[in-house]
């Protein structure tokens, strides 16, 4: 008697790349005169060893009294702290690797993000961290770049603007802000529930948030000149996509800690127009998983453009139009982007 046996195909998950905007902070601007009170907790510790020095870096965010009360501007917040310790236990639910490679711009508030994203992780020796200076760094475009503000003011004169209603805005305000400097401070006072100005409506919250939504998609779905946007998308993340297909095709587990203008360049390139509209809120993430589909490598993407989502969904990847694309597929189509830093260069200035 012949027996025929047949192995059950399991598709698995065999890595991923976790890409993370920094948890609430406070504004990056404020009102002139604004009564409000910001308060935030003592300063956090952490201890990170850079990966081009045996000194460890001990950081301690220095509170400078910028703001009304114990906070700075653009300082992470207790409750964007907490954000990215919820954050490290949904890592623990869905990727339960042993190890994961660290990545953080330099600012403050995208570190201590970073280290609450670790609070489920066990580790006997101080957390390794890459962390690039500002020049080089491949996630968050910093220095000199004239062609991003060109860039961004073609977008401004392609949408309305709705400028009347700012200026009356700005008028009971006394504040000659843009309208995402207003979304950024509204966004900031209902997350950490602080008072705003007797004169602002929720009319004019509304139209902040809106204007400003409209404005990102506009720079990184731009329809109306593909080309500049091509460009743009190379110079706000180009440089990060030869670290990308790496991360991909050698099976690395990476958490990369960021910023709105990481995730959504991202989104850019990766995500399917239509699939997300806006800026992406704090917490917000964006991760590329490799999986062994049918026994295929193949490309899934996780993706929450806002807290409320909670795990986030599966979003269609942009090359194929489909929920699932091949590894091979995802790479060909983040070649045309990538470029390295003298080419940046070139685009940022010529």
């Amino acid at each position: 008697m012949l027996v025929f046996l047949f192995s059950q195909q399991t598709d698995f998950l065999k890595n991923v790349i976790i890409h993370t905007r920094h948890g609430a902070r406070t504004p990056l601007n404020g009102y002139p005169n604004d009564p409000a009170v910001w308060n935030c907790a003592k300063s956090i510790q952490m201890t990170f060893q850079p990966s081009v020095s045996k000194k460890p870096l001990n950081l301690i965010f220095d509170v400078k009294k910028e703001l009304t009360g114990t906070c700075s501007k653009g300082q992470l917040s207790d409750q964007g702290f907490t954000q990215h310790v919820h954050l490290s236990q949904l890592w623990s639910k869905l990727y339960p690797f042993k190890s994961f490679e660290l990545y953080s711009t330099t600012v403050p508030r995208v570190r201590l993000s970073l280290l609450g994203q670790l609070q489920n992780f066990q580790s006997k020796n101080p957390f390794q961290v890459q962390v690039s200076s500002k020049l080089y760094d491949q996630i968050f475009l910093q220095g000199y770049c004239p062609n991003d503000y060109k860039y961004q003011k073609l977008v401004y004169e392609q949408i309305d603007l709705k400028k009347e209603e700012l200026k009356d805005l700005q008028r009971r305000t006394g504040w000659s802000a843009s309208w995402e400097d207003f979304a950024d401070s509204f966004q900031s006072r209902d997350i950490m529930g602080v008072s705003y100005p007797e004169s602002v409506t929720e009319a004019d919250k509304k139209t902040a948030r809106d204007v400003t939504d409209n404005i990102w998609h506009s720079y990184y779905y731009n329809q109306l000149n593909i080309e500049e946007k091509n460009k743009y998308l190379k110079m706000t993340i180009g440089m990060y996509m030869k670290d990308l297909k790496y991360s991909i095709l050698d099976g690395v587990n990476k958490i990369v800690s960021g910023h709105d203008m990481s995730i959504a360049p991202l989104a850019g390139i990766l995500v399917e127009n239509g699939e997300f509209y806006g800026q992406p809120g704090f917490a917000s993430f964006l991760n590329v998983e490799v999986w062994n589909i049918n026994e295929q490598n193949t490309i899934k993407i996780r993706f929450r453009a806002k807290e409320q989502e909670n795990e986030g969904k599966y979003v269609r990847i942009q090359v194929c139009g489909e929920l699932q694309c091949s590894v091979e597929e995802v790479i060909d189509w983040m070649e045309q982007f990538s470029i390295n830093f003298a080419q940046r260069t070139e685009l940022c200035t010529q």
